[in-house]
């Protein structure tokens, strides 16, 4: 008998019990009440069972005593079916996110490196290898950095696409793996970096892969690519107030001369040394030559600087050029929430419309969640790749506003 036919076999045993004089008109209505709010599935299960009870019992209370552990035990096995359909769902959306996430890197962007080797396997020879340069038998290493870092991790290999993040807290090596990359690809850079008497000759036994163009042809690193650091972001902030306050200055003096060669007395020409002195008197006394641009001319004009968010989103907006390849360390350094999301669609656009590739590390949650980024976790052991949802800083982002719920409501 198949599935379908258990609400009528169930009315059938329910009629002959009901004959017997063993079930009262009210206890018939109380067994048959929960059919109507139970789905299609749920009645089945409900007429199944009780099918059995009714072969089984010996009265009506043992019956509908036996009916309600029927319902309770539909009812949890419901619960479970929603809990079961909810996680699956999740896992669904998590993975055609994660699906999107590799299509948009596999399909968009252009990828001059495509991976990078560390030599973990090989840092026991290199110590000796410095060891013995330094002094043969008696020879050591005073400072190893950076053995040791990436080996505990059990970090060999990564893999890149047009967006790459090196996630991790402070000490898990992001910026040390950021600066053998840039250094062995022998980036442009400005800022110093942390570095040894190991460093050299550890980057230089990492290797790395290119990639390939559109014909198959294997790519080169941009020319002009090159490394970007907080500090270099800090130091031009701090330039171009130092020149601000420096053509500020000049421009007193400028004042002061306008006044004096327009209307002191006139320079005399007696060398090329007075020169300058002359063509300046010339200027100032010049009618389409205001006193405006003749101080502007004199000290120069100022950099135009805002707040250190927007100035330091406006480097980026400067020194980001298209078809490159940037390492970029901690770039939401100083920079605002907002001034965050403006610097994501940056790079975003940076990345997916202009041929950059872009190799960063960050504690942002904004930046994480970039379209298409591929994120390693240097927090755990080995070494993964994550979305970024699953990150420790993200999570703890979560859980803090999920506790202040009612605030926002």
């Amino acid at each position: 008998m198949k599935d379908e036919d258990q609400l009528y076999l169930f009315f059938r045993e329910l009629n002959r019990f009901s004959v017997a004089g063993k079930l009262t008109h009210a206890g018939m209505e109380e067994l048959l009440q929960p059919l109507s709010v139970l789905n299609e599935k749920n009645q089945d299960e409900y007429a199944k069972e009780m099918r059995s009870v009714i072969k089984t019992s010996a009265d009506e209370q043992e019956m509908l005593l036996r009916s309600k552990l029927c319902l309770q035990m539909i009812a949890e096995e419901a619960v479970m079916d929603t809990t079961v359909k909810k996680k699956e769902t999740e896992r669904e959306k998590a993975m055609q996110s994660i699906e999107t996430a590799e299509a948009v890197s596999e399909t968009k962007g252009s990828v001059y490196l495509t991976g990078f080797s560390l030599p973990v396997d090989e840092e026991e020879r290199l110590l000796w290898e410095l060891s013995e340069y330094n002094g043969g038998c008696f020879g050591y290493v005073d400072n190893a950095y950076p053995c040791g870092i990436f080996g505990e991790k059990q970090l060999k290999q990564l893999s890149f696409s047009a967006i790459t993040i090196l996630y991790g807290g402070n000490g898990s090596g992001k910026s040390t793996l950021l600066n053998l990359i840039a250094n062995r690809l022998k980036l442009n850079r400005v800022a110093p970096y942390n570095s040894g008497e190991m460093f050299d000759r550890y980057r230089d036994a990492c290797t790395y892969s290119l990639g390939t163009d559109e014909e198959g042809f294997p790519r080169r690193i941009p020319s002009g690519s090159r490394i970007i650091t907080s500090d270099d972001v800090f130091d031009y902030m701090l330039t171009m107030r130092t020149r601000n306050d420096e053509i500020s200055e000049n421009k007193q003096t400028a004042r002061e001369d306008y006044a004096r060669l327009k209307y002191g007395e006139n320079v005399k020409f007696r060398s090329m040394d007075d020169y300058e002195a002359l063509r300046l008197q010339v200027q100032a006394r010049s009618k389409s030559v205001s006193r405006r641009k003749f101080i502007q001319r004199t000290a120069g004009d100022e950099v135009k600087l805002n707040s250190n968010g927007e100035t330091a989103l406006e480097y980026f907006r400067n020194k980001v050029k298209s078809k490159t390849l940037y390492c970029l360390d901690e770039p939401e350094n100083s920079l605002s929430p907002a001034m965050q999301l403006a610097l994501v669609e940056l790079l975003e656009k940076k990345a997916y419309e202009e041929e950059c590739q872009l190799i960063l590390s960050t504690h942002s949650p904004f930046l994480l969640a970039m379209q298409g980024a591929r994120v390693y976790d240097l927090d755990v052991t080995p070494v993964c790749v994550k979305n970024w949802w699953e990150l420790e800083n993200t999570r703890l982002y979560f859980e803090f506003f999920e506790k202040h719920r009612a605030l926002f409501l």
